[in-house]
């Protein structure tokens, strides 16, 4: 898989890359474009999807601690714009734990977007512009 151009690149530490992996792809189609450190402390892999252009994760193992989400110092939340939330909602039901009570939209409340957790409690939300 080619890399993305040149954009906005997020690093992150994980406690289990194999398990984030599933889950970005689940989410959005991100795939494995490269592996820095395969093997070692601090294997990092570069994820990319066709779906969001320009953005780049690279996850990498964390080494000697827990990764611990949205503590101070960590990433506070990520926002990913998608082009049909309730399809969004339906993909991701079951794979992560949301952090609404009810993501899915009800008549009197249109929802533009929900926040959900990847599997080290970093915040995600998606959002229809």
């Amino acid at each position: 898989m080619a890399t993305n151009p040149p954009g906005f690149r997020l690093a992150f530490d994980v406690t289990n890359l194999d398990k984030t992996c599933e889950f970005y792809k689940a989410l959005g189609g991100f795939e494995v474009a490269s592996t820095t450190r395969k093997g070692e402390i601090f294997e990092t892999r570069q994820l990319v999807s066709p779906a969001f252009p320009g953005v780049t994760l690279l996850a990498r193992a964390s080494f000697g601690k827990r990764a611990v989400g949205t503590s101070p110092g960590t990433i506070t939340s990520v926002g990913l714009p998608v082009s049909n939330l309730p399809d969004a909602i339906r993909r991701m039901t079951g794979k992560a734990k949301w952090a609404c009570p009810n993501p899915e939209a009800s008549p009197d409340e249109p929802r533009r977007s929900v926040s959900l957790m990847d599997p080290d409690a970093y915040l995600i939300e998606l959002y229809q512009p």
